[in-house]
Parts: structure tokens; sequence; C-alpha cells
């Protein structure tokens, strides 16, 4: 088991616990999500069952982002996706077309936006954001996000061109410019907000 963090109802983790996967790193998925007891410390409810939508995500009011397994469609994959409260029960749907399936959805603080890796765009592939009913928006070339810093800005790195070598800048996106990545000048990596 893995402890991951807490949300309004309480203690939150991984179990079991996958310790590395390919590609690795925070962003990949690493165990089923499920709600820890805060008095014995043991693995509770999951989330969702992970054969039929893999949690990847989950905000402080409990709702989380899962992904279904892609369905080959000619050369692309169809990925069904949804935002659901912390009982299982759909908020809203969404879904991806993609050369190789999507992955890594990250769901905003408010609950109103999810971003996900990766629509095919003319140069490859983008991280797009999606809202309720809405086709996916492609965000910043090169740009891979790893986490929300508020509800209207996605903070992550950009790759400033092909043949460019990690660590990248942080860089963040804001929701009213999805095409813009603004550098913030250092390299690093995103882990989350502090609240007081």
């Amino acid at each position: 088991m893995s402890l991951t963090g807490w949300d309004a109802f309480g203690p939150i983790g991984t179990y079991p616990t996958v310790w590395a996967s390919q590609g690795g790193g925070p962003a990949s998925t690493l165990g089923v999500f499920v709600r820890i007891d805060a008095t014995t410390l043991k693995p509770g409810t999951v989330f969702s069952d992970p054969t039929k939508c893999q949690v990847w995500s989950s905000i402080s009011s409990a709702a989380f982002a899962c992904l279904k397994n892609p369905v080959a469609q000619g050369n692309k994959y169809a990925t069904a996706g949804s935002v659901r409260q912390h009982d299982g029960t759909q908020l809203w749907p969404f879904s991806i077309v993609s050369l190789n399936g999507a992955s890594s959805p990250l769901l905003a603080p408010d609950g109103n936006h999810v971003t996900v890796c990766c629509v095919d765009v003319s140069a490859g592939f983008a991280y797009a954001v999606l809202a309720n009913g809405s086709s996916p928006v492609s965000l910043a070339k090169g740009f891979q996000a790893e986490g929300w810093l508020d509800s209207g800005t996605i903070v992550g790195v950009t790759q400033p061109s092909a043949t460019a070598q990690p660590p990248y800048n942080l860089s963040y996106v804001a929701l009213k410019s999805p095409g813009v990545a603004v550098s913030i000048g250092f390299k690093g990596l995103f882990v989350g907000t502090v609240q007081s």
C-alpha cells in the first residue's frame, strides 16, 4: 500500500501499489486507487474497478477521473473516460481518439475540466483539455501537463524541440489561451499546490 494524499473523506492511496511501470514517474498509473482507513491504516474501498475504468487522478472533493480500455477504430484508438464523484457515480463523460490511446487524465480542482494525453495533431501529438460536453482542445505544442495550479491554469513542462532532452523548463498554460505555453524559466517538476 502507498499513501498518496487526502480528500474530503480522508486518506487515499494505492493498493496494490505498483512501484515501477513502463515510463515510470509521477504521471504514470501506479496501482489501484483506494480509500485508507485512518484508524487502522488498512486499504478500504476501491474508487473504481480498474478493469472497467482505471483511476488516474482525484481532487480534494473526492471526485476522480478514470479511463476505460481503448477501442480500435481503424489505425487509431478511441478511449472513453469519465469524471465521477466519490461513490463512483458519473458526473460527466469524455472521449479522446488518438494514435496510441489516451492516458494520464488530470482533473482540475473544480472538477470542470480534465487534461488528457494525447490527441493527434499534424506535428505529432499534444495534450488536450476537455470540459463537460466539449470536444478536445489541443494544448500548446510540446507542453506536457503535470497538474493544475488552479481551475484555470495547467502546470507542466515544455519540450522546446523534438531533439531536446529532459529536463525541460517548467511552464504553464492558461485555459483562456490553451495554445500558449509560458516558460517559468527554470527546470523542475510540478508536485502539487500548497494550501493553508
